[in-house]
Order: structure tokens, then C-alpha cells, then sequence
């Protein structure tokens, strides 16, 4: 991105007057604004793929019986909650492609809006989008930049930005960028033991300062306060109940479940 239109413009090769009436058409500020998106789109991306490495960090803290004690809690710590947050996000996933699959009819008979710009694959383009597109999404995955990803995939700049807006190409992204991150969910679940097998450890060992051992205790107890909460929410939602109720019996709410449910409906109407 340049300070600049005129800087905008040089870079261009076009006249600042005539880069400003571009900014002024409806389809190039459109084009304008997915091109920023997707820059922020890539760096995020980015970090997704080195979720990995970021997991593996982690591990070698809570197992390095050198590191600092607090070092040691903090990786246990950012590991459970992880975790946890990971564990939401397939389920949240799981519902998800539940509702795909029970929408899947009406998607395909639907018919797209009036006036709707759907972008496809320009005539004599089609061939280097099929051989392209996958390597397109790995170098995005991967690349510091747009600019860096179409030269990884050694197609053009403006190619690679016309093909983040195509549909199908969005869908492949994310896609890409889920799988890319469910590897690192899948293992920091499985690290949780080695996290609770850590956090028990400071608590016992005696070479642990005071406020370490604290926390570790705060920490345990805070799951362990999480996992009967989450219990709670699903004994209610068994009994008929939506998770709000749960919620707001946890808070400390008095009224009768059936009471919270009838008043939250009201409220929504």
C-alpha cells in the first residue's frame, strides 16, 4: 500500500487525476477494497499455517525442566485455553456441516439475486486457474505477501487478485486455512494431558516459587470449574432447555428455568 494516491499513481504509470476517477467508480473501489481485504486475508493465513510451529514452541517450554517455572505454567496455561477454544470451534464446525448438508437441496435450486456480480474464470483463463489454483493457495498459505504468492505460483499479481474473489476459489482458501489450522487444534487437545500433567507438577514441586504454584492452583481449579459448568449446560439443554438458561442460572439467576426461557423470548420479541 503506498502513503499516497500520487505515490499510487507513479507506481501505476497513470495520472493522479486519473487514478482519483478510477477511486471514484463503483466496480474499482469494489475491486480496491477485496484487494486491501485480502492482504489482511494472507497475513492471517499466514500465521493459521505456522499455528503448527507455534504449538511446538509451546511444548518444548512445558517440558524443558530449565525453563523458568512461570515460563512453564504460562505454555500450560496458553494450551488449555486453546484447547478449549479449539474443541468450541469443531463443534460450532460440526453444526455447521450438519446444516450444509440438510440445506444442500434448496442451495442448489436457489437463484441468485437480482443485479448479483458473480465472478468466474475469464474465457481462455480456465485452463491456468485449474493448474494454478492449488498452488495459488499453498503460496498464499506461505508467502509474506500477495505480491510474493502470485510469484511463487508464477502467475500475475492482478491474476491472483481477480482469482481471491472468484467463489470457488474463496472457498478453497478457507478451506485450506481451516485445515491448515485444525492440525495445530488437533494436537494442542492432545497436549492438554502433558499441559495438566505440568500445571499438577508446579503444584507439588517444591522448588516452584509461591506465586507460580498460585496460579497453577488458580489454573486447575478454574477448569475444573469450566468442565462442571459445561456439564450443567448440557444436563439443561437435555431437559429441553437452550444454554442461555444454564448460563443464566450459573450467574446466579433464581427464576425457574422455564421462567428464564419464557422471559428470554419475550425479550427477543
Amino acid at each position: 500500500m503506498y502513503a499516497t494516491v500520487a505515490e499510487a499513481a507513479r507506481v501505476a504509470g497513470v495520472q493522479p487525476k486519473t487514478l482519483g476517477r478510477w477511486m471514484k467508480d463503483p466496480e474499482f473501489e469494489a475491486d480496491w477494497k477485496a484487494a486491501r481485504g485480502a492482504r489482511l486475508r494472507q497475513a492471517i493465513g499466514r500465521l493459521q499455517k505456522a499455528s503448527g510451529t507455534a504449538v511446538t514452541a509451546l511444548l518444548r517450554i512445558l517440558v524443558d525442566t530449565g525453563a523458568p517455572a512461570s515460563a512453564r505454567a504460562t505454555a500450560a496455561e496458553i494450551i488449555l485455553r486453546h484447547a478449549k477454544a479449539a474443541q468450541k470451534i469443531e463443534n460450532v464446525q460440526r453444526r455447521i456441516a450438519a446444516l450444509k448438508t440438510a440445506t444442500e437441496a434448496t442451495k442448489k435450486t436457489a437463484t441468485p439475486p437480482a443485479g448479483e456480480r458473480t465472478l468466474r474464470p475469464m474465457p481462455g483463463h480456465g485452463e491456468k486457474y485449474s493448474r494454478k489454483k492449488d498452488a495459488a493457495i499453498a503460496a498464499l498459505l506461505k508467502s509474506r505477501s500477495v505480491d510474493e504468492a502470485a510469484r511463487e505460483a508464477d502467475i500475475g499479481t492482478q491474476t491472483l487478485y481477480r482469482w481471491i474473489r472468484y467463489p470457488e476459489f474463496d472457498v478453497a482458501w478457507r478451506e485450506a486455512s481451516r485445515a491448515a489450522y485444525g492440525e495445530a487444534s488437533l494436537r494442542l487437545q492432545q497436549a492438554a494431558g502433558t499441559a495438566v500433567t505440568a500445571l499438577l507438577n508446579l503444584l507439588i514441586e517444591p522448588a516452584t516459587p509461591a506465586s507460580v504454584r498460585a496460579r497453577a492452583a488458580d489454573l486447575t481449579l478454574s477448569y475444573g470449574e469450566n468442565a462442571i459448568e459445561e456439564d450443567i449446560e448440557a444436563q439443561i439443554s437435555e431437559l429441553g432447555y437452550a444454554a442461555e438458561a444454564a448460563q443464566a442460572a450459573l450467574r446466579g439467576d433464581r427464576r425457574s428455568f422455564s421462567q428464564i426461557a419464557r422471559d428470554q423470548l419475550k425479550a427477543a420479541a
